[in-house]
């Protein structure tokens, strides 16, 4: 019995070596997974303006294709170089929060100004030294005294994209109730107003907005409406244009 304890020993020990090695005709188990979230899902929504010319979107929106594949038509176009994409712009919010995503630049203008009026030097009245200031708006004085004017107040105007959202996610994960507001300003000019050293120049904005509440699916693209550009073009006998505007709604966890 004494000799046979040397090769029980050494045939345990082959067999926990051969526990520790992996068997190679065994399939190998994947790694844990990960534990799954139970917070607020976040949802992201990407939004895409194509620009078409008047006639072209309405023959397209006439076939009345589902959205889905009306969208991947548009990428494609875009993508041949028929069309252009305008936006490409994304927000991303937790589920029952509202977010913002700007792009924008300023615009101050003046909206009053101070009238200095020079009297004739034959007027005993007037004075180099004290000059008479009238405050004014837009309604300019006329006749011979020539007002020169200085700008006294001024605004701000914030020109480019905006894009808010307020989603909520179904119970099931698939359904979004979403509340989106997608505003775009642009400056088209100005507009002058008086004449001579009265004359002033009043710019004229181009405002295009959104205002929805809607329902989508995730993952699936949806159009949610058209900006129309403004009278007030460069050119125009420039073909009318459309920008259709496309939502994308996706999850995401932290």
């Amino acid at each position: 019995m004494k000799s046979f304890a040397p090769i029980l020993c050494l045939l345990a020990a082959s067999f926990l070596h051969a526990q520790t090695e992996a068997d190679p005709f065994k399939t190998q188990t994947d790694a844990p997974a990960e534990p799954r979230w139970e917070g607020p899902q976040q949802v992201s929504c990407c939004f895409e303006v194509f620009k078409l010319d008047q006639k072209s979107a309405a023959e397209q929106l006439a076939q009345r294709t589902p959205d889905i594949e009306f969208y991947e038509s548009l990428v494609k176009q875009a993508t041949g170089g028929t069309l252009q994409r305008e936006v490409l712009m994304i927000v991303r919010a937790r589920s029952g929060e509202k977010a913002t995503a700007k792009s924008a630049s300023d615009f101050i203008f003046p909206t009053e100004y101070d009238a200095i009026v020079n009297r004739p030097p034959q007027d005993p009245s007037a004075s180099a030294d004290s000059p008479e200031a009238t405050s004014l708006s837009l309604a300019l004085p006329s006749g011979s005294e020539n007002p020169i004017l200085k700008p006294c107040a001024f605004e701000t105007r914030e020109l480019g994209l905006t894009a808010e959202i307020s989603p909520n996610l179904g119970m099931n994960g698939e359904i979004i109730d979403l509340s989106v507001n997608l505003e775009r300003v642009l400056h088209h000019g100005n507009q002058a107003y008086g004449n001579g050293l009265a004359r002033v120049e009043m710019p004229i904005f181009d405002r295009q907005e959104i205002r929805t509440a809607l329902t989508c699916r995730v993952n699936r693209p949806l159009l949610i409406g058209s900006f129309n550009p403004s009278s007030h073009t460069p050119n125009p006998d420039s073909p009318s244009e459309v920008w259709l505007v496309f939502m994308t709604a996706t999850l995401s966890r932290p």
